[in-house]
């Protein structure tokens, strides 16, 4: 018996090298892959822009972050792909890489490298990893949102940076506790379908758990924020750029300089019309007269910033008996 016990941990042990020598090995093509990628072009013919203009999930002309760039494939279909660079909160050099493959026209595509001919994968150790799009500061908050689309809507629209939970666990998976207290206040996008919400309760509770404010936000035009957020309004370039010039003198490198002066300026030129509400279960109705479209903390005071039409809930009054 005492044979069979040793037998079963030596076997365990080997295992566990195994699988960790594997994680390695995906690190290692994850980094690589992040090394072969170069920053997307403002060019609209570019079928990076062109995949994000067509779901409206990023200004024309802004800069993307630094964690998503452009990968190029070697032969049709795809002629490349959004390359989203994946690690843990805290962690600087990416652990994953996410590729979105894309053809000419910005349609996804089959990726000819990857298993069953899949548009979007998933390359290295994703687990408890997170995408930031925008440079979270102290004091400040964070919009959680599990899609990269998602994130990337969010981050286009609304002044807090956004952040991508696309693990293969969710927001289960989210180590917020490397942010928190340094952040504020936390609000979690989910998907309108039960495990969503339930994902999103889940990491509501663990920041109250660990002394910070959190919501739940829901989106009415579609069930996620990539569904939510329609055509950009044009905006006076120099304007941007003077905002902006003065965001950089305050300390903000040039590229979230410029993402924070176009949301801010967005807003200010928003239109709401037509805008629907949503009721506490998330049904769509039309938005009262003279009602601001979406009540959105984005600061202590919860200034009202007219970006998406969502229902905002208090995760304690989610949590059940």
């Amino acid at each position: 018996m005492k044979h069979a016990k040793s037998r079963s941990y030596a076997e365990g042990y080997a295992a566990g090298r195994e699988a960790s020598h594997s994680e390695v090995l995906l690190r290692e093509l994850a980094r690589e892959k992040w090394a072969s990628s170069a920053p997307i072009p403002t060019d609209s013919e570019h079928p990076a822009r062109r995949w994000l203009a067509a779901r409206h999930l990023w200004r024309p002309d802004l800069q993307l972050p630094p964690s998503v760039r452009w990968l190029q494939a070697e032969g049709p279909p795809s002629v490349g792909g959004l390359l989203a660079a994946f690690a843990p909160p805290g962690q600087l050099e990416p652990s994953g890489v996410q590729l979105v493959s894309v053809d000419v026209d910005g349609r996804p595509a089959p990726d000819i490298d990857g298993p069953d001919g899949l548009a979007m994968r998933s390359i290295g150790a994703m687990r408890g990893a997170v995408c930031v799009l925008g440079r979270p500061a102290a004091d400040g908050g964070v919009n959680v949102a599990e899609g990269l689309d998602d994130a990337l809507a969010l981050a286009a629209r609304l002044p807090w940076p956004a952040v991508s939970a696309g693990g293969r666990g969710g927001f289960f998976d989210v180590d917020l506790a490397r942010w928190l207290p340094s952040l504020s206040a936390v609000d979690v996008w989910p998907t309108l379908d039960e495990a969503g919400i339930e994902a999103a309760r889940t990491l509501t509770r663990r920041v109250a758990r660990l002394g910070g404010v959190s919501g739940i936000k829901r989106v009415v035009a579609g069930t996620t924020p990539a569904d939510a957020g329609g055509p950009f309004a044009p905006l006076d370039a120099a304007a941007v750029e003077s905002s902006a010039a003065d965001l950089e003198r305050g300390g903000l490198p040039t590229w979230e300089a410029r993402r924070l002066a176009s949301v801010i300026l967005g807003q200010v030129l928003h239109l709401a019309d037509g805008t629907l509400h949503a009721t506490r279960e998330g049904i769509p109705r039309p938005a009262p007269a003279g009602s601001s479209p979406l009540s959105d903390r984005i600061g202590p005071d919860r200034a009202e910033t007219p970006i998406f039409a969502v229902d905002g809930e208090n995760p304690d009054a989610l949590s059940g008996p």
